[in-house]
């Protein structure tokens, strides 16, 4: 510290004796005072005039922060001992500070001092300079919004809080040390944009440092906890529940990070080291090490917002995972995972996969792999068994191997899936089938009617884009004994609450005994033919489509029960089927048929229906669904061509769970 002239000091001391400031009127310039720790105070003068001392500071320097024109104004000045005494003082300075109560004493032949501040809004600061040079400085209740004008970038996320700080700023010397240690109570902070925000911050921080001549900085460490509150970082939210430690060296130009540590409530432990370029600002070595991590809690507060943060919360994570990450100058990062009994799961979509056991590694080249045991996964009911899963990834593509998921007594099968990443974004192709699995279980399982027969297909070639699924070709599968094929398959955002989804559909000689034995609509034997054109579904409900059923060409039994009979004509309304119930038809179990036909064109909610031939009428107005042959011949007949759809689907429904003729 420079210190004032003796002479100079002596005639301070003489007019700071009580009474000598009320009759003499002098003006003293003391000069600059520097501190080692970056404390510096330029041009002070004194000036004592009607009773009062006011001691003038053109500037005061504290590290970057600058303040100037400051002001203290004495009500009682006087000399005790070695020190001049000013009390009942106050501050002239920008806020916080301007109005503080300023109690002040000095010692300007050993160049030691005490300083206490008490500001307009409670809060308090105290210092105390030791003669060995020696600073110690105390805040207590500090708001920090009263400190965001002089941190411009700080305060545009307007920040509050009450802080409390000790800090030990050593005298000039070879080897200098500092300490600090802060507490924040009840912080917050929120951006103009909502993006970054925090309430209710509890934390403490401590920071200790000492010069290091040789390597030319200073070493340093700093510890915290965070104790309490959240903050919100967009797109994450991370709640209190972490203490750390970090230690390393600071240059002029450099950062090295000797050893990091996190620990998080919840989460586990993480290890790291790092040494970074500051100007430009750069990482050029990088090492991050986390073992035994919790993925529950890290799942819900890192991954699922980065994944899915529309929907975060659906997302559900559990089992452990370990991480090793390095980054080299001038390399790609290598990355080491390793999952145990991981999985995840969207509760919304119903959908999940695990638990997983195994590894990725992704090595400085740009290349990886992934292999990986899963026990399973599950979409709407559906169960599927264990399966590896294996595949060779690259910075812009994924190339998984053929895996065989099995799903009840048959399989799900991929005969490979490769993925790439182009301009609109990621995007793929694959082959697979689906060897034969029993309809009675898989309907079942994905709580529809419980149909009969078997279910196997084969897919031609399906692409993946982004929000898309669309298949190439046609897509053959075998059910109800018969041939159903699905062509011109999209498939838009297909996992999201807003699917959509349009085909064109065609079957072929299905065994109308094995449908509807399924649905318990009653006896029907015999084959159809079936078109549905146009087919669109939003939410996985149909919204438009132009469906034809008729009977197949060629010679096979046809029968038809009553009870089939009666629920056929609810297609038609409630008026055929009173009027079978009132005839002496209803004795006979069963009847023939020539054949038969329904036809539906849905568009804005209604069905426009028809019969076996769409293009006449008859002449009371209704069309034929049944054209009945044999003794006695039986006609069943539909009145009502326009029917709300969901009326439809509620008969329908009807009939089918209750097992009885819808009324």
């Amino acid at each position: 510290m420079r210190r004032c002239p003796t002479a100079l000091l002596v005639a301070v001391l003489a007019v700071g004796i009580p009474g000598a400031a009320a009759e003499l009127a002098v003006e003293l310039a003391i000069g600059d005072l520097d501190h080692a720790g970056g404390i510096a105070l330029t041009d002070l003068r004194l000036s004592l005039a009607d009773g009062d001392a006011v001691l003038q500071v053109a500037e005061l320097r504290v590290g970057a922060l600058r303040w100037r024109d400051l002001a203290l104004r004495c009500r009682e000045l006087a000399a005790r001992g070695d020190f001049l005494v000013c009390a009942k003082g106050r501050l002239r300075a920008p806020p916080p500070w301007g109005g503080a109560g300023v109690h002040l004493a000095i010692a300007p032949a050993s160049a030691t001092g005490e300083l206490s501040l008490s500001l307009v809004s409670g809060a308090a600061v105290s210092a105390r300079l030791g003669a060995g040079g020696e600073l110690a400085v105390q805040v207590r209740g500090l708001d920090l919004a009263a400190l965001a004008p002089l941190m411009p970038q700080v305060a545009a996320q307007n920040p509050t809080g009450l802080l409390d700080c000790e800090l030990s700023l050593p005298p000039e010397a070879d080897e200098r040390e500092l300490a600090a240690r802060c507490a924040l109570r009840d912080g917050s902070f929120a951006s103009e944009d909502g993006l970054q925000a925090g309430e209710a911050i509890d934390l403490a921080v401590e920071i200790g440092a000492e010069a290091d001549a040789g390597a030319g900085g200073w070493r340093w460490q700093l510890s915290g906890e965070w104790r309490g509150g959240a903050v919100y970082l967009d797109p994450l939210y991370v709640p209190a529940g972490f203490r750390w430690h970090v230690a390393g060296v600071w240059t002029k130009d450099r950062l090295h990070i000797v050893e990091a540590e996190l620990d998080g409530d919840g989460i586990g432990r993480i290890h790291g080291a790092a040494e970074l370029q500051l100007q430009p600002l750069a990482v050029e070595r990088l090492a991050v090490r986390g073992t035994d991590l919790e993925l529950a809690t890290l799942g819900q507060r890192v991954l699922a917002p980065l994944l899915l943060p529309a929907s975060a919360d659906a997302l559900l994570f559990r089992g452990r995972a370990s991480l090793d990450l390095e980054l080299a100058p001038g390399g790609s990062p290598t990355v080491a995972v390793w999952l145990d009994e991981a999985g995840i799961e969207h509760q919304l979509l119903d959908m999940g996969i695990g638990p997983a056991t195994g590894s990725l590694a992704w090595s400085g080249d740009g290349t990886g792999t992934l292999a990986l045991a899963v026990g399973g996964a599950h979409w709407r009911g559906l169960q599927f068994g264990d399966f590896p899963l294996r595949a060779a990834l690259a910075a812009d593509r994924v190339t998984l191997s053929s895996l065989s998921a099995p799903l009840f007594d048959g399989a799900v099968r991929l005969n490979g899936l490769d993925l790439w990443r182009g301009e609109a974004g990621w995007q793929g192709e694959t082959r697979g089938a689906i060897d034969p699995i029993a309809l009675p279980v898989l309907t079942a399982a994905a709580r529809m009617p419980v149909l009969g027969g078997t279910l196997s297909a084969r897919f031609p070639r399906v692409r993946v884009s982004p929000g898309e699924i669309a298949v190439d070709g046609a897509i053959d599968l075998q059910v109800f004994d018969g041939q159903v094929r699905i062509s011109g398959l999209r498939l838009i955002e297909p996992f999201g609450v807003g699917a959509y989804a349009r085909a064109e559909i065609a079957a072929e000689r299905l065994d109308l005994g094995l449908l509807t034995e399924s649905f318990d609509f009653g006896s029907i034997t015999g084959r159809i033919d079936a078109r549905v054109s146009g087919l669109e579904l939003a939410g996985w409900r149909p919204v438009r489509f132009a469906a034809q059923i008729e009977s197949s060409p060629g010679r096979y039994r046809r029968r038809i029960s009553q009870r089939a009979v009666q629920n056929l004509g609810a297609l038609g309304g409630p008026g055929v089927v009173n009027a079978i119930q009132r005839s002496a038809l209803q004795f006979f179990d069963s009847f023939g048929y020539r054949r038969l036909g329904w036809s539906c064109v849905l568009e804005s909610g209604v069905c426009e229906m028809a019969g076996v031939s769409p293009g006449t009428r008859r002449d009371d107005g209704g069309f034929v669904i049944v054209e009945g042959r044999g003794i006695p011949a039986l006609d069943v007949v539909g009145y009502n061509r326009r029917v709300d759809w969901t009326v439809l689907l509620g008969r329908l429904s009807r009939v089918i769970g209750a097992g009885t003729a819808a009324q």
